[in-house]
């Protein structure tokens, strides 16, 4: 129908996010109706509304069926979000420049955090090891870590600082934007 289901935007006015601007978002089933949410992370856009957060809307009804509490102090800039399958239920794991945290879909609890310096971040569910999070710093240092037990696995370097970086489909690859090119690396950092 193309008509809009949810908006969502950063003036004082919106109704579902004043104050606030979307950082990275996620389809999933929340509430288990059978019918795709959003989970959204958020960052303060102004002073009235302090600290990165999570929500959740239901795109069948706009309904808000979660927030999570304040992550992180004052305007606190977030990086990303991904979900991850957890022990019993799946995650929505919020990355922030001070580390990751990870929120049960069905417990709507913080399960974990793990501290780590985040300016990137990605999931990469079909490592040959198992799940991976993928964990650039503002330096361009690079982590691999099991996706299960935060565990570092291996680091490498890129030449400098990483605008943003996603996993290639059907590779075990990572496809990084640096500052001034566009990189392909197999997940040990080699250049492909």
């Amino acid at each position: 129908t193309r008509a809009v289901q949810l908006h969502l935007g950063s003036n004082p006015t919106d109704p579902l996010l004043p104050f606030r601007t979307v950082v990275d978002a996620e389809l999933l089933d929340f509430d288990g109706d059978g019918f795709r949410d959003l989970a959204v992370l958020s960052q303060p856009s102004s002073i009235s509304d302090l600290g990165a957060r999570l929500h959740v809307y239901s795109l069948r009804t706009g309904a808000t069926l979660w927030e999570s509490p304040r992550l992180g102090v004052g305007l606190t800039q977030a990086v990303g979000l991904h979900m991850q399958p957890g022990t019993g239920q799946f995650l929505l794991v919020a990355a922030l420049p001070d580390g990751l945290h990870a929120f049960g879909v069905q417990s709507r609890q913080l399960e974990w955090t793990h501290p780590i310096g985040v300016a990137e971040t990605a999931y990469v569910a079909d490592a040959p090891g198992g799940p991976e999070i993928v964990v650039v710093d503002a330096n361009g240092g690079v982590a691999y870590l099991d996706a299960g037990t935060r565990n570092l696995r291996r680091r490498h370097s890129l030449s400098g600082p990483a605008l943003s970086v996603t996993p290639v489909p059907g590779l075990p690859a990572l496809l990084y934007e640096e500052s001034s090119r566009m990189t392909l690396r197999y997940l040990d950092g080699t250049l492909i």
